[in-house]
């Protein structure tokens, strides 16, 4: 888990997500400002793969991953407050760098249409699309993911939720998990859940229950409630049974 100002595209040598649309690239010809238009920006031959996103949309079932597209620029700020800063000159560090695009679903901003995120049908899709992105052929084997909030802004996301379903793909397909908060203090437990997995011997499918239990049981009382998946993965850490 990095500091809340490290960025993934610093993490060079890793595997780097792309908080993607399912038309590869967004907003990044038009008005859209977020991690992926951000990203294009700053590496504009990444802008060549929007002609596939185009015509092609990803589905539920697909990936992609991009192969040594470089960084020209430095940028401070996101969304409004974006800026380029400057040019950066990162290329022989960067010949290696695999971008993963991975579509996250959309749930927005209705409170109603984001409790949907909780469907354990929905559950399976992000774990499932998760783990193709990580696991398509070509990619470095022994490589890490270095991720963070992924589909947690205007797509209406759970970081909690998130960091733990990409967690659990990344270890079915033998790859560690770089977390790059951005400075969300919804995640800031997520050490402390790592912390009592390890203590506790969980393996995936014991977290995978777990998730599965907790949800099932907050679908049955009031949807209103504050809502963490992580207080009852971090409850033994205070003595108390899960």
């Amino acid at each position: 888990i990095h500091a809340d100002t490290d960025r993934i595209e610093d993490a060079s040598g890793l595997l780097q997500a792309d908080f993607a649309n399912c038309r590869v690239g967004g907003g990044a010809l038009s008005s859209g400002c977020v991690q992926e238009e951000i990203r294009f920006m700053i590496c504009p031959e990444l802008i060549l793969s929007i002609l596939v996103g185009a015509v092609d949309p990803l589905a539920d079932y697909e990936s992609m991953y991009i192969h040594g597209a470089i960084q020209f620029t430095d940028y401070t700020g996101y969304a409004s407050s974006f800026s380029c800063s400057g040019y950066v000159d990162k290329v022989a560090a960067q010949q290696s760098d695999c971008l993963i695009v991975m579509d996250a679903l959309h749930f927005g901003r209705d409170p109603v249409n984001q409790s949907t995120q909780y469907d354990p049908k929905h559950i399976l899709r992000e774990v499932n699309k998760c783990h193709i992105a990580v696991t398509a052929p070509g990619l470095p084997e022994g490589v890490a993911l270095a991720t963070g909030n992924w589909g947690c802004g205007v797509f209406g996301g759970d970081p909690q939720l998130k960091s733990i379903l990409q967690w659990l793909a990344c270890s079915v397909a033998g790859r560690d998990m770089n977390y790059f908060p951005y400075g969300d203090s919804r995640v800031a437990e997520l050490d402390r859940v790592a912390l009592v997995a390890e203590q506790e011997g969980w393996t995936v499918g014991d977290l995978a229950a777990k998730i599965l239990l907790y949800v099932a049981n907050w679908g049955i009382s009031s949807k209103t409630q504050t809502f963490s998946i992580f207080v009852p993965l971090t409850v033994r850490l205070s003595g108390e049974s899960l």
